[in-house]
């Protein structure tokens, strides 16, 4: 370009010149007069002008001219750079060719639909086919199978959507028809003279990292499998000590889960149950600089599985690919192996107490008889020193001469062999493995005789060859003479047993008596009491209500007869339980059952003095194994001394809680004065009511003696804690128990019978079989607040069971004790008769020790009320027994 400028600056500069002298002629040609001498001035001042004019041009054009050279040198120096680089862009072009060719990745260039458009020596030689009959060629082909292509389809349709590299792994067919796994990472490009859009991916074969891949797996899971087999606690932790993994025999042993154990660190697990200062001691100080560690013996009291000794073999392991350290700890239990030493070593103290033991005289032979060891008690038995006899004599040179013929010749016939007297006589049964003791006379040193009883062992090797015999011998003296003081003294306590046999017979007889005696005596006591309770009741209730003056007399006679009630209950409670004749029914019970009941009971009483009282909620249905009526009543006589020996407006609160390590403690708390130390230690004894007074409070002082009486023959126990002016708690723990199983079908049967409708209202007939006209007419009384019950009355069991049959009534109330027959007796007649044994039959008896109820409710009563009525009670069970009849009526 330079070159073309200079060229034509030059052509300027002739063609201006020749325009010059153009113009220079026609000049002369056109002056046709002589020029004057201004002309001639003018004309020269022009020329000189015109010749400055080319002056200053010629300076241009050498200006020009300089800057034409100058640019042309710059020319020529940018041509050679030029030349430098193409030189340079053709090495790099032929760098990267080699690289893209020879790279040890395919390279694959693909258009949307697959084909290739691009692929390098590498993907060629990946493929086994000729790079130039690569292109144009849907990649397709070489997927193995048609789940391939549609992973490959989708995957080029999710690069063509997202921006950045996307991955995905496609098995393809080999030259020779084996499978690679393909790995592919691929990213969309668009190129820049065309503009269009494709896919560039790169393809590596990844069939032997998948193969290695593969075998590291199996490795791993070979390697957790030998681990999990392993019976020994493994652990692996990181450097900071949290636990890795650990396998099955470490969460069986110590009794944790994975969930708590791995991410966390060991001194936290299981309830800190690793937190043991010699644990830290091997962590923090030992291991940083012993990488292993054998034998670190550790022992601890582990919360839940008791004390245990632990074997501890510790490994630090540096991992070279993550760079990073972990801790390898295998755990050996040997409390079990600890334990057999100790007892081993106690076992050896004791055999080396027993065989130098002086009441035992231990003579070892050697196989030929000659004595090797004499213990002290052979000394001293036998008058001889060790030094005497040892490597000098037998066991036959001690004992009688006599007594060894005897024994040979005995032995000879016993075991049909000929058997030489001496040495050989006493050990020839423990020689063939025969158990041989015997009785036999030894000779002290001095001459003198005693009898000794021997026991005789062969001492064999480890291939059951005999090296010699062990004798242990015992004098006898002192036992022949406790067998005749024995047999005299057996005799006498045979004599003696006679004797107690007989006072036993005496005894039950006196029992039994007192049985009879105790529920007699109820029946008579309840009988009037219970006349007196009820038309109390009646008076109380009836219509018109009682005046002021007639109320309080009421209030008066009531509160006595139930005191009287009371009292005669716990007394003959007491009786029963110091006589081993109450009976308990102990069974699955739902505390928070009987905690509702005793709350409904307690309330009147309670309400009436202004206490609050509180049963907590239950944190779940807690059962025991009790007798049921016998946890209302020790609860309610718990519950009703807290009200009545409480402060005005003070609280009762009943709490419910685990013990250890399987039972359940039932608290009540009061808010009362408290307990001084010397009050607690009199409590539950019978008629101590510590200094309380009638005036104040009245009270037996053998109810808390009662409690504690069924609470121990239930398997329980009671206490008290208590702080004067602050309050007491008297507690009481029975065995915890699961919920009993009901039947199948039986929560269906009762939801059932729930959901019927109830019918309209009827009139029922009630028969009462009693012979005490008070407790007649009381029932009476109150029936005829029923206008919807008839009601039907016998003197004797023989006419309630004719009138039963003659009028059929809905229901019976049946006494126990009547003239003629019993009560017992009439309810199997009517249940045995196919025209009444439908009728339930309610027993209404003053017999109310819990034998005669079971008794009653095991003979076939519906339910077993007892005198004195309650009222409320008799009521209940009334419309309950009306509603079972009437239920059974419907299904009949």
């Amino acid at each position: 370009m330079e070159i073309d400028t200079e060229a034509t600056l030059l052509k300027s500069a002739a063609e201006l010149r020749h325009q010059a002298e153009e113009r220079l002629h026609a000049k002369s040609a056109e002056s046709s007069h002589p020029r004057t001498k201004e002309v001639t001035q003018r004309l020269v001042h022009e020329l000189e002008v015109y010749q400055i004019e080319m002056e200053v041009q010629n300076t241009e054009l050498r200006r020009a001219q300089e800057e034409l050279e100058n640019q042309q040198v710059e020319l020529e120096m940018q041509n050679e750079e030029l030349v430098r680089i193409q030189g340079e862009l053709e090495l790099s072009r032929n760098t990267y060719t080699e690289l893209y060719d020879f790279a040890p990745v395919g390279y694959f260039t693909f258009d949307a639909a697959g084909v290739i458009q691009k692929v390098n020596l590498t993907g060629a030689l990946l493929l086994g086919t000729d790079r130039r009959l690569l292109v144009n060629t849907p990649f397709s082909t070489f997927i193995a199978d048609p789940d391939g292509r549609t992973v490959f389809f989708d995957h080029l349709a999710t690069v063509a959507q997202l921006e950045g590299i996307q991955k995905c792994e496609i098995i393809l067919t080999g030259k020779d028809g084996t499978p690679i796994c393909g790995q592919f990472q691929s990213v969309a490009v668009c190129d820049v003279e065309s503009k269009e859009g494709h896919i560039l991916s790169s393809i590596t074969d990844g069939t032997v990292a998948r193969q290695l891949g593969l075998e590291i797996q199996d490795a791993r899971e070979y390697a957790e499998n030998i681990v999990e087999t392993v019976r020994k606690p493994l652990v692996v932790l990181d450097v900071d000590l949290k636990i890795l993994t650990a396998n099955h025999s470490f969460y069986d042993t110590f009794k944790v889960a994975p969930e708590e154990t791995i991410g966390n660190y060991i001194y936290d697990i299981g309830n800190r149950q690793w937190d043991i200062p010699k644990l830290r001691v091997l962590f923090e100080d030992i291991l940083p600089n012993d990488t292993v560690l054998n034998g670190y013996e550790v022992d601890h009291v582990f919360p839940g599985i008791g004390r245990k000794i632990i074997l501890l073999n510790a490994r630090q392991i540096f991992r070279e690919k993550i760079g990073s350290h972990i801790i390898l700890l295998a755990m050996e239990d040997i409390t079990d192996r600890k334990k057999a030493e100790e007892e081993l070593l106690k076992a050896g103290a004791l055999q080396n107490a027993i065989f130098n033991s002086a009441n035992f005289s231990s003579i070892a032979t050697d196989a030929n008889g000659v004595i090797q060891i004499f213990n002290v008690g052979a000394e001293r038995m036998l008058g001889y020193s060790a030094a005497e006899v040892v490597n000098k004599n037998t066991p036959a040179d001690i004992s009688d001469p006599q007594e060894m013929i005897a024994r040979a010749k005995a032995l000879s016939i016993e075991l049909d062999t000929e058997i030489t007297p001496g040495f050989d006589a006493l050990v020839f049964k423990a020689r063939r493995g025969i158990e041989d003791i015997y009785e036999l006379t030894y000779i002290r040193k001095d001459g003198s005789r005693f009898p000794a009883v021997v026991s005789v062992t062969a001492l064999r090797d480890a291939q059951a060859v005999v090296i010699g015999y062990l004798l242990i011998g015992t004098d006898n003296t002192a036992r022949m003479l406790v067998e005749a003081e024995r047999s005299r003294l057996a005799q006498t306590l045979k004599d003696k047993n006679a004797e107690l046999e007989s006072a036993m017979l005496v005894a039950d007889k006196a029992n039994l008596a007192k049985s009879d005696f105790l529920s007699s005596m109820s029946h008579e006591l309840r009988t009037p009491l219970g006349a007196i309770l009820g038309f109390a009741q009646l008076l109380e209730s009836g219509v018109p209500q009682p005046t002021p003056p007639q109320k309080r007399s009421i209030d008066q006679i009531l509160k006595a007869g139930w005191y009287l009630l009371e009292l005669i209950n716990e007394i003959l409670d007491l009786a029963l339980i110091e006589s081993g004749k109450l009976s308990l029914s102990l069974e699955p019970i739902s505390l928070a059952e009987v905690m509702r009941e005793c709350e409904v009971m307690v309330e009147p009483q309670a309400k009436e003095r202004g206490i609050s009282v509180i049963f907590t909620h239950f944190e779940a249905p807690y059962f025991v194994n009790a007798d049921r009526t016998r946890v209302k009543q020790l609860l309610i006589n718990l519950l009703s001394n807290a009200i009545k020996y409480n402060k005005s407006n003070g609280s009762v609160t009943v709490t419910c809680a685990l013990s250890a390590p399987d039972s359940i403690r039932i608290s009540v708390r009061d808010s009362g004065d408290g307990l001084a130390p010397e009050q607690l230690e009199q409590l539950f004894q019978p008629f101590n009511r510590l200094g309380q007074t009638a005036e104040v409070e009245q009270g037996t002082g053998i109810g808390l003696v009662v409690c504690k009486r069924l609470v121990e023959l239930m398997g329980g126990t009671i206490g008290v804690d208590s702080t004067v002016g602050e309050g007491s708690v008297f507690w009481f723990e029975l065995a915890r128990t699961i919920a009993p199983q009901l039947p199948a079908g039986a929560a269906e049967s009762t939801a059932a019978a729930e959901s019927q409708p109830k019918g309209t209202e009827q009139v029922y007939t009630l028969l009462y079989v009693e012979d005490n006209p008070a407790n007649l007419m009381l029932v009476e009384d109150l029936i005829a607040r029923r206008p919807d019950i008839r009601f039907l009355s016998a003197r004797d069991a023989f006419r309630g069971i004719e009138i039963a049959r003659a009028s059929l009534p809905d229901v019976i109330l049946m006494d126990i004790n009547l003239p003629g027959i019993s009560g017992l007796d009439a309810l199997k007649i009517l249940a045995e008769d196919p025209i009444t044994a439908h009728i339930p039959v309610v027993a209404l008896s003053a017999n109310a020790i819990p034998r005669d109820i079971e008794k009653g409710l095991e003979a076939g009563f519906f339910r077993y009320l007892t005198k004195p009525i309650k009222v409320n009670e008799f009521m209940d069970t009334l419309d309950m027994t009306l509603e079972f009849a009437k239920k059974k009526a419907a299904k009949a």
